[in-house]
Order: C-alpha cells, then structure tokens, then sequence
C-alpha cells in the first residue's frame, strides 16, 4: 500500500507551481497512517477492501494535482464518528481538516432518489452544500470509483441506480464545472451499464473500423505535425485520442448519424505555449490535409458555457479513408479543459511574471476573501466570458435546499424558517404547525434554515396560525397562506358573535331555533348574501346592524300573526283547543305541535302552563312568568298543564353567576360543573362589567332537583361569587 503514498510524493513533489512544501508530505504521511489502520480489514458490502477503494479514490485527486488537505479529506472521507482530538496533525491543521471532514459527511447524506427529487434542483443542492469546492471534488472521485467497482455488484437494480445518477446528475455538474475529461469517464461508465447492448456493439465497429489502419496511423500523424512545427520553431506537445463510445453513441444519437459518417473517431490535441500559435498552426495543419469547412469551430474567440477553449478543425485523410480532428491550445486552456473547476481553484492569478500560487497556500484573509463554492464557481465563470449561462443563473439566485424526512428536496428562499418549509408542503402543514426538527434538534420557529438540512415538522390540531408568523416567514405562498388562515379565523369568530346577537334576539321574540332557521334562510335572499354565514359574519362585523334584523324579524313576525290570526283565532277554535287540553298531561298531547318558551325555560318541577299560540300550537311557560303575565289574551289562550317526562329526557335551562372581575371564573365555573355527574354544558356566555363579571350557563339537566344540586355545589366551591342562581329572561 505505501506505493501509492511514494507515487503521491513523487507527483506532488514535481508540481512545482502547485507550492507544494515538506511540510505537507509529512502532514500527508500523518494521515496515511492514520487512515490506514482504520480501514484495516474493513470490507465494503461489495466484497472488495475499503482501504483500495479509498486509494484508488485519491489517486484521481493526485492527478488534479490538488493539495494535501484534499488528499486527506479523501482518505478520512468514509470514516465514521470521527472525533476532532482523535487526528493526529497539530491543533490547526486538525481544525482546518476536521472542518471540511464535517462539510464532506453533511454532503454524503443528501443521497439521490430520482422519485423524490428533481435533477436541477438535486444538482444545486450539491452545490449549495459543497461550501468549500474540495468536498465537491471528494465527492466527485468516489462517484468516479464506485462506477469503477459496478462489477463487483450483484444487485443489479443497485448497478442501474447508480448509472442513472452518474448520467442524470455528474455528467451534467462535471459537464458544468468544465471537467471534460471527468464528464467523458462518467459519460461511458454510465453508457456501459444503462445501455450494455449498444456499447458491446459500438465497441466492436469501434475495434473493426481501427483494425483497418495502419498500425502506427497516428504516430505518423503526429510525426508530420511535430516536422512541420518544429520548421517554424512553435514548441509544444501532441497528444492524441480515440473517441470514447459513449461520446460515439451521442453523436450518431443528436446528429441521426451511423457509425461510418462519425467525423472525429479519432483526434489529435496540440497543446502550445502562446494563444496566438494555435492559429498559426491551424495553418498548417490545413497547408497537409484537406480540411473541412463545416467542422471548424473557434472555440477560442467563442468559448463554450463551460469555459471550455479551443481549436477545432477536420481534415480528411484520402489514403486511409479517414477523417481526423485537430484539437489546437494553450497548456493552460487545456488544464481548464480538463479539470476546469479544479484547476481554477488550483491557482489564483499569478503577478506580472507569471508566478501562480496555490490557492490552498494562501492566508486565511486571502481564502477567506474568495468566498464559498458559489462564488468560486460564478468567478470562474466571469474569467470564462460565461456571464449569461445557466449555471451563473442559479447560483446567483437566493434560493436553499433543504429536505424532508424522506429526502425529497424542497426549494425555499434564503433566510426561510421552518415555518415556510411546513407552508412549502402542504398548507394544513403550516397551518397547524407546532415545531420544527432540524437535523435530529429542536429549533427555535425563526430558525434560519440552511442548505442540505433535513426537516421534521411537528403538528398539533389544535394550532392555529397567529398574526406574529408574518414577520417570521420569507416565501410569498407562506405569508399569503398565513394571511388567508387569519382572515379565516377572524371570520368565523364573526360569525359566531353575529349569530350570537340574532338568536339573543329571538329569543327575546320567542323564536325557536327551527323556525329560527327558517327565517334565516329566507333572510340571506332578503338581504342578498351568499349563504347564512356570510350574513351571520356581516352582522359580527357590523356590516349588517343588529337593528335591520330585529326590524326584519318583528315585521316577519307580524305577518305570521295576521295570517294566523285570520285562519285559526275565532273564538271557538280557542275554546275546542282549551277543552281538549284541560287536565291531560303535557306528554299526552301527541296531535299538538308543542314547544317550551325561551324567555322562562320551564323543566320538571316546575308548576306550568300552556299557551295557545296563532297557529304554531302550544307554548309551555313557567306558570310565574312575566313575559306571559304581559300578552292581552294570556287569560283566554292559556290551559293548565302537569309534567309527563319521560325516562332520561332532559331539559335545558340557564343559571347565571356573577362575581368578582376576574379571568379565572368562567374556568372555574366550568370545570367545576363539568366534574358533576349527568350534566352537561350547552353553551356559556360571558359578559364584564368594571368591578364584576357576569357568567350566564346553558345546562342540560333532568329536573329542579337536579338543578338544584347543581347550585348548591357551585355556591361550596366558588368563592367571591355574589350570586349563583337559575336566570329567566
């Protein structure tokens, strides 16, 4: 194993303008120990050993020629609970490495489920968490080795998963990050398993179309270049390629192309030391094969999206029926070519001579000044005359991701709370939403969400959005949900108090709550409102006055009684109705529409008469009641009736209590009644004074016995009452 560590010092050692310094072969070296022994004998699922899959990891960072932080990340990246003392470097060293060890472990959790996630947004996420460009490039060579070890595999829908994701989300972000040769190895691992047939069948027309020219073709290419070169004194180096069958496969794909009419199957890249020598050399390589006008692209005066720069032109090879593509740059539009991202970060802009420096070698302050990833990235685009493409787009938006228990990625503006997460996914969520869990901890509701946290919003029905959520939230759909919830609330607390201040006033007419209903149906039509509510809710709100009501309930009321009066008040209709009452039991009278007055609310045990009404049947009263005492023709309408309950019927009557002001009264009041046995609460009404306050109770009770248990215990146990008796209006 310490092989690879000799080939790293050896690389490492020779990148001169990389700033490489003893100290970090020994810092390295450190880690290497360290990691090694950790990983001793562990297995991966897959069969193979750990601690090869973690250096054949780090060796695809070796050749980005990155620094020895980096490497060491690589190497403690799958290790599992690590401790910041546990490190073996000095105090700082352990800080700065145990930080990025934190960002690289936060990142391994967002796992790709296409399911739940949506590519694009997925692909932000990762760059929204990679704070520090490193961990992306971590994350970047275990996705390149993993696809390395698909054979070892057993699980095939495991295989297809992961080259779905190396497809669908690192051929893009690498494709983004200008990693060509990056993005071409995760192209043709992918295509390799996604699609085993076609690349088993490009391969072979691959291997039979070169099997077809000379043996030494391209190096005698390349030995013509270099001869006309060196007649001009342009120095540099000629490297050549065969094109990869995943890169095949997309062309013949986009272009509706078959293999044989592939343009650039094989290519030769001419990297020089100045700008102004690639056009130089596009010269001659024209003056010794015949190019092809529609395949010359000026990548240099037109860079692609990516930064990429570049020559390209095609010639055509008579001889061997072939066409070739030159590739012609600077050594330094190759390295950006090829590593892009890495590179740039790799180096910040050297002086007037040239001299680069090692980004990973600058201060504190410096670093500090180059800010995250994000800006790292929409730098790199600046410098790249990328100041319109779609990934500068993103990053300058002010949006996070942040994930739900299971993973799926939700999009919320920056400085979201999760107040605006719950919103964000469902509104019956936010609405009844009563804490949060982010990352497995309790947060405060004006918590600041951050990219890559994982949410758990914790409910209650009984939660109801309140005014001061406004100020807290930041996305649009929350405010306007929260403002919809309270306007919600505050209407039906209107309708409640309008339909309060109605039936108060029937009752005060004698109105039943049927025929109370009734009314109000037509009323809503009267008054043109929606439905009844809504015309409760105008009341409440005093859009309708209480007084138009009451004028259009005596007025109905009114009506009721002329009609009636003219079908059923003569004389002898009253008389037959008295005779056929007098001395039955109230129970008996079955062929009699019957009701009980509201403004005395009789029960058993009460001494009770019945009033013959115009047309509705009869009303029961308290024999003592004032309301009845008031009608002209009480005496000539009413009949002596006796209390025929039957078993379990109960009645409902009020009591009133007035006591001291205070709060805590109506509670009392309440929870004592509702200890009682057999009785039940209706409704309470609530009404203060300056120096008292007034506690009116609807009960269901069986009788004035009953009633008058109820009394009895609440004078014991209620202190500063000054009355507690039954309430007749």
């Amino acid at each position: 194993m310490e092989k690879y560590l000799t080939q790293w010092k050896e690389k490492l050692v020779k990148v001169e303008e990389a700033g490489k310094e003893e100290s970090d072969l020994i810092i390295l070296n450190q880690i290497f120990s360290f990691c090694k022994e950790r990983y001793a004998k562990r297995l991966h699922t897959w069969g193979f050993a750990y601690w090869d899959y973690i250096l054949e990891a780090t060796n695809f960072l070796v050749n980005l020629k990155l620094d020895e932080m980096t490497l060491s990340l690589m190497l403690l990246s799958e290790l599992e609970n690590l401790k910041l003392e546990e490190l073996p470097l000095s105090k700082s060293e352990n800080e700065k490495l145990y930080k990025l060890w934190q960002y690289y472990s936060k990142l391994k959790q967002i796992q790709y489920n296409p399911k739940l996630q949506d590519n694009e947004i997925f692909t932000q996420l990762m760059i929204n968490m990679s704070v520090d460009v490193r961990v992306l490039l971590v994350r970047f060579a275990h996705q390149l080795q993993i696809m390395k070890m698909l054979d070892y595999a057993s699980d095939k829908e495991k295989v297809l998963k992961y080259a779905q994701e190396t497809q669908e989300i690192y051929v893009p972000l690498s494709e983004r990050c200008g990693m060509g040769r990056l993005r071409s190895d995760y192209e043709d691992l992918a295509f390799k398993y996604l699609h085993p047939k076609e690349y088993k069948r490009i391969e072979k027309l691959l291997e039979e179309r070169l099997s077809k020219l000379d043996a030494n073709y391209l190096d005698n290419i390349k030995a013509i270049l270099l001869s006309s070169m060196q007649e001009v004194g342009i120095e540099g180096l000629i490297l050549s390629r065969i094109k990869r069958v995943a890169s095949i496969y997309n062309k013949m794909k986009r272009l509706g192309l078959q293999f044989e009419e592939v343009p650039d199957l094989l290519a030769v890249r001419v990297l020089l030391n100045e700008r102004g020598e690639c056009y130089h050399l596009l010269q001659l390589i024209h003056n010794h094969w015949m190019p092809l006008p529609h395949r010359y692209r000026d990548h240099l005066a037109n860079p692609k999206k990516n930064g990429y720069q570049s020559l390209h032109t095609t010639v055509d090879d008579n001889e061997q029926n072939m066409m070739i593509e030159f590739q012609i740059r600077t050594f330094d539009m190759h390295s950006i070519a090829e590593q892009g991202i890495a590179a740039h970060w790799r180096y910040k802009q050297g002086d007037d001579k040239g001299q680069g420096k090692s980004i990973f070698k600058m201060s504190d302050k410096e670093l500090k000044s180059k800010g995250s990833l994000r800006e790292w990235v929409e730098n790199f685009l600046n410098q790249s005359t990328m100041a319109e493409s779609s990934i500068k787009k993103e990053i300058g938006s002010e949006r996070i991701y942040v994930l739900t228990p299971n993973l799926e990625i939700k999009k919320l503006p920056k400085g979201a709370t999760p107040l605006d997460f719950a919103f964000a996914i469902h509104s019956e969520i936010g609405e009844r939403f009563r804490g949060a869990n982010v990352n497995g901890h309790i947060v405060p509701i004006d918590y600041k969400l951050k990219d890559g946290d994982i949410v758990d919003i914790i409910t209650s029905p009984k939660a109801q959005p309140k005014e001061h959520w406004l100020n807290i939230v930041k996305s649009s759909k929350a405010k306007s949900k929260i403002k919809h919830a309270l306007h919600q609330q505050k209407y039906q607390e209107y309708i409640v108090s309008g339909r309060s201040l109605v039936e108060f006033e029937a009752r005060k007419r004698h109105i039943s709550q049927q025929d109370l209903k009734k009314i109000m149906k037509d009323a809503k039509e009267y008054f043109e409102y929606r439905d009844i509510e809504a015309l409760y809710a105008a009341v409440g709100l005093k859009h309708l006055h209480i007084n138009r009501i009451t004028k259009y309930l005596d007025d109905i009321l009114k009506e009721t009684e002329e009609e009636e009066f003219e079908e059923h008040t003569d004389k002898e209709n009253i008389e037959l109705l008295q005779k056929s009452a007098l001395g039955v039991s109230f129970g008996d009278i079955d062929n009699i529409e019957k009701r009980y007055a509201a403004c005395c609310n009789p029960i058993p045990g009460d001494k009770i008469v019945g009033y013959i009404t115009r047309g509705r049947g009869i009303t029961v009263h308290w024999k003592g009641c004032k309301s009845l005492k008031r009608l002209n023709d009480a005496k000539a309408r009413t009949i002596p009736l006796n209390w025929n309950q039957k078993k379990g019927q109960m009645f409902i009557t009020p009591i009133i209590i007035i006591g001291e002001r205070s709060k805590a009264l109506v509670s009392d009041v309440t929870r004592w009644i509702a200890s009682m046995e057999d009785t039940t609460i209706r409704t309470v009404q609530v009404s203060s004074k300056a120096d008292e306050t007034t506690v009116t109770v609807f009960l269901e009770v069986q009788n004035t016995e009953h009633l008058g248990e109820i009394i009895s215990r609440l004078k014991i146990h209620l202190k500063k009452v000054k009355y507690i008796g039954r309430k007749r209006f």
